[in-house]
């Protein structure tokens, strides 16, 4: 049994600790592995005592360990110093007392953490790095990138690859800019794990509908679902739903969102749609699967930033798994090639009437598959996004460290 210390600064209780995280480390713990789990939780979402207790209970069931301390957020620097200092003093304490073979960080705050534990424990360290956060960063305008907390976050970025002993990225084409920028010369494992969906739960068949979703299920849904924001070209979607209902006869429009409800309401109120052209649902991750796959189509617009390159939506695996097409645009990660090749929905090369136009057209020659479409997502999301084949993945890192 290998003893892994698995380090998060994203909360196991948040929508992305609860598709993301524990699904893959209650994989992990079924094959042999022992997990002591360091998260950062929010205060609000601990408020939600039947989640929280939901999540206790599954972690004890797979015999993991959780220890979780209070993120902080303001001011920034100053709370993520102090969040990180504590994370050091209780993962110190954790891998003095358990035998910590390996450090598993998820992504650059977490990593902070790791690098010292390694340090002091001689640990080895897996740098899952997720995508490339500093730039993630400055592409949106939240850092500047002549600014001292870039520079820093550069900094450790260039510690972290030198002393991780393995290194996770979501693309190969984040892959393939690593050994680029970072890796010529050095002898370092980086291992693709696109981010995976559970097939089990995200499963069409599985659909029980309710009697708020039969008023709605023989619409022609296009849906979107994850976070609005940042990255997340709200407006430009909101706008291919204007196409769309102009052009598809019965189009129903379909929000499922962790957050910002009410952003999307006056956004949609805006553009002239009216309460009974579309709904805005805020949902337990169990609860997704159910009305995604009610929906004609998914469809995500993300900021096409360099950065991004790296990125592998979590909406984009889902979408799939339930029978779901997607209309995404280029630049996305691995997203487009996987479109194309398996036939599973329409890139958009930018955010124009036109293109929105070309994208119906395409679409309407996918939909003339009729159920050979939906298998195709289906078996696309069982080709790539399998849960099952990125805990195997992982659990081949692990026994290579262990040796």
């Amino acid at each position: 049994m290998i003893a892994i210390l698995y380090i998060s600064y994203d909360g196991l209780t948040d929508p992305l600790g609860q598709s993301q995280i524990l699904p893959y480390l209650k994989g992990l713990s079924a094959k042999g592995n022992k997990i002591y789990l360091l998260t950062f939780e929010k205060k609000l979402r601990l408020n939600d005592k039947a989640l929280f207790d939901k999540t206790n209970s599954a972690l004890k069931d797979s015999q993991i360990d959780w220890k979780m301390l209070i993120y902080h957020k303001n001011p920034v620097f100053l709370a993520t110093a102090y969040d990180v200092i504590k994370g050091i003093a209780c993962a110190h304490q954790l891998a003095k007392h358990k035998t910590i073979a390996l450090v598993h960080a998820r992504s650059y705050v977490a990593s902070l953490i790791a690098i010292a534990i390694k340090k002091i424990h001689g640990c080895k360290f897996i740098f899952d790095m997720r995508g490339f956060w500093p730039e993630e960063r400055a592409e949106v305008g939240i850092w500047r990138r002549n600014s001292f907390i870039f520079r820093l976050a550069k900094m450790f970025e260039r510690r972290f690859i030198q002393r991780a002993d393995w290194i996770v990225v979501l693309t190969q084409r984040a892959k393939a800019i690593m050994r680029e920028r970072y890796l010529c010369g050095l002898n370092r494992r980086v291992e693709v794990i696109p981010t995976c969906v559970d097939l089990n739960l995200f499963n069409p068949q599985l659909n029980n509908y309710d009697a708020e979703k039969n008023k709605i299920q023989d619409k022609f849904i296009f849906s979107y679902i994850g976070s609005v924001g940042t990255w997340y070209c709200l407006p430009e979607v909101i706008e291919f739903f204007e196409i769309a209902k102009r052009t598809v006869p019965g189009a129903y429009f379909l929000f499922i969102v962790s957050q910002m409800k009410g952003l999307v309401n006056n956004s949609m109120a805006a553009s002239g749609f009216t309460a009974n052209e579309y709904t805005v649902k805020s949902l337990r991750h169990d609860e997704v699967p159910g009305w995604l796959a009610l929906s004609r189509a998914s469809v995500f617009f993300i900021k096409p930033v360099s950065s991004k390159l790296a990125s592998c939506p979590t909406k984009f695996a889902e979408s799939l798994a339930c029978g779901v097409p997607v209309v995404i645009n280029s630049g996305i990660g691995d997203t487009e090639e996987i479109v194309k090749e398996e036939r599973v929905g329409v890139v958009i090369g930018g955010f124009s009437q036109v293109e929105y136009k070309k994208a119906f057209d395409e679409l309407e020659r996918l939909f003339a598959d009729g159920e050979g479409l939906k298998r195709r997502c289906r078996l696309t999301a069982e080709k790539y996004f399998s849960l099952s084949s990125a805990v195997e993945k992982y659990g081949n890192i692990y026994r290579n460290l262990s040796k």
